[in-house]
């Protein structure tokens, strides 16, 4: 004898494919969340290679090598979320001359807007720490006007992938 269908078996396989839809959205929610970032830019501070209004993606540093020079990153701080160029890493001597970058006496290949007259530093970057310049030096809230100009690599939250 036959028992009669009553239609748990669909309730079932509904259920089943419920659960690894949800299992599925939960592991890209981790992802997204732990590795990846996205992010609106504000400002004209990176401009022309990352524009005032640009959403950009990036993948979080603990998932890439140390940030070199030229590397666009993000770093948190209390302003928010800001994204800039690696002008110099640890060692590296960085000068601002008739508003221009120059890096160990080279000129930064990075960069636009220079602000004429404008001579800082020597700075010398510590161990463990970075540089960073916006590259529209005219519009940029950077490393030479902070108070601390070097930023530790630890609080680098990732690299700009794309925009």
């Amino acid at each position: 004898m036959r028992l009669r269908d009553t239609g748990c078996s669909a309730w079932r396989s509904r259920g089943r494919v419920a659960a690894r839809f949800f299992l599925l959205f939960l592991l890209l929610s981790v992802f997204f969340r732990e590795c990846l970032f996205i992010c609106y830019v504000p400002t004209s501070s990176m401009a022309p290679a990352v524009p005032r209004g640009a959403v950009i993606l990036g993948i979080r540093q603990w998932l890439c090598a140390a940030p070199e020079k030229g590397d666009v990153v993000a770093i948190q701080n209390s302003d928010g979320l800001l994204i800039k160029r690696v002008a110099g890493t640890a060692g590296d001597r960085i000068e601002m001359r008739e508003g221009k970058a120059y890096v160990n006496g080279v000129l930064f290949p990075w960069g636009e807007g220079e602000c004429p007259g404008e001579f800082l530093g020597p700075y010398l970057v510590p161990a463990d720490c970075v540089f960073l310049l916006g590259d529209n030096r005219a519009e940029s809230w950077d490393a030479r006007y902070w108070e601390g100009p070097y930023t530790p690599v630890k609080a680098v939250w990732g690299k700009v992938l794309a925009r």
